[in-house]
């Protein structure tokens, strides 16, 4: 048996070297000195690296008038989202509701007993009620110009799962929370809550035993990234 195992040990060996395995390449860093170009510039060249939209406003307003009128472009009559004081977008909650698009915030910590950890079949009823919704709106806390990475806080009333259960995942971001690099904002960031803190790398990527990509296996297969400037 032992001369069998190492004889098929020896052919895999021998067979590892003439079979070309495929690479997929990770995104390349930005320099940290990119000629003139700014934090949003250099971000936004990162954001398109990783497979990420994005787009640019002046302040809060213009952000909220081109989130509703792009959810009324597309038929989106339900989002999944944090509550409006989460957001950085006053207001957005409020009117989306007057033009009949429902809000829903999943938060699965604020749900009552029934509905914990102990009781998965109502957890799943929950999470099966909410699977369809194609949108979800969240805020990034930091977003990285090296890497497009976003800094997404989960919490209360902040809840992780719209922004990974919807197909195509809004990301709001203050201009003003644009860092050249995760080092930069971890010199910057306040002690810690005890929160959980994920970070979005575009959309969802999955390699099966082909090493043939798919997105939007295991999270959203688009993410768009609204950088609200004035704030």
């Amino acid at each position: 048996m032992n001369d069998a195992r190492e004889a098929m040990l020896n052919r895999l060996r021998d067979a590892a070297p003439s079979q070309a395995r495929q690479t997929v390449p990770l995104p390349p860093f930005a320099r940290a000195a990119d000629g003139d170009a700014t934090l949003i510039d250099r971000f936004a060249a990162a954001l398109e690296r990783i497979g990420v939209t994005w787009e640019v406003t002046d302040t809060a307003v213009s952000a909220r008038l081109y989130l509703v009128t792009s959810l009324q472009a597309n038929a989106i009559t339900r989002v999944l989202t944090w509550d409006a004081a989460q957001l950085p977008a006053p207001g957005l909650l409020d009117t989306m509701n007057v033009l009949g698009i429902e809000t829903i915030s999943p938060d699965l910590r604020a749900a009552p007993p029934r509905m914990r950890p102990q009781d998965p079949d109502s957890r799943g009823d929950l999470l099966r009620s909410v699977a369809t919704i194609e949108v979800g709106i969240v805020a990034a806390e930091a977003g990285f110009a090296d890497t497009g990475a976003l800094a997404v806080r989960g919490g209360k009333q902040r809840p992780l799962l719209a922004a990974y259960i919807p197909r195509r995942v809004v990301v709001l971001l203050p201009a003003s929370n644009i860092f050249p690099a995760l080092s930069h904002w971890l010199a910057n960031e306040a002690a810690d809550t005890g929160e959980v803190v994920t970070f979005l790398t575009g959309p969802s990527q999955s390699l099966d035993l082909e090493l043939i990509s798919a997105a939007g296996i295991h999270g959203p297969r688009q993410v768009h990234v609204v950088i609200i400037g004035g704030i």
